[in-house]
């Protein structure tokens, strides 16, 4: 049976992972939330966060009103993150990993972004 806030075994680390709060969703492989900061700290903390799971490097791709980093996992899955700016201090944040999502995975992702705000 899985419990929200079990653990998850990943790249041989035990790595507690919580389950979607108010604010996020989880739809369509992609999960989407809205962080309070600014949009400079949402960049800076998603590649550091990519960094502490031992990601590749990040690409980025900007365009008029987002960023898009995206990287691979140690096991070569895709992880796609889209930082959105909607106002000076909420930020949009879509995370889509493998070819039709990770929940367990995005989580993690999500919880360092906001680990490192």
């Amino acid at each position: 049976m899985l419990i929200a806030g079990s653990l998850f075994l990943y790249s041989g680390c035990q790595m507690p992972v919580s389950a979607p709060a108010a604010g996020e969703a989880y739809t369509d492989g992609v999960l989407n939330a809205t962080l309070t900061s600014n949009y400079a700290a949402v960049l800076t903390a998603t590649n550091k966060a990519f960094d502490q799971l031992h990601f590749a490097k990040a690409e980025e791709k900007r365009d008029a009103v987002s960023n898009t980093l995206t990287t691979h996992t140690p096991a070569g899955d895709q992880v796609e993150v889209v930082v959105t700016k909607i106002d000076e201090s909420s930020i949009k944040v879509g995370i889509h990993v493998g070819s039709f999502g990770d929940e367990s995975l995005s989580m993690m992702v999500l919880d360092k972004i906001r680990e490192d705000l």
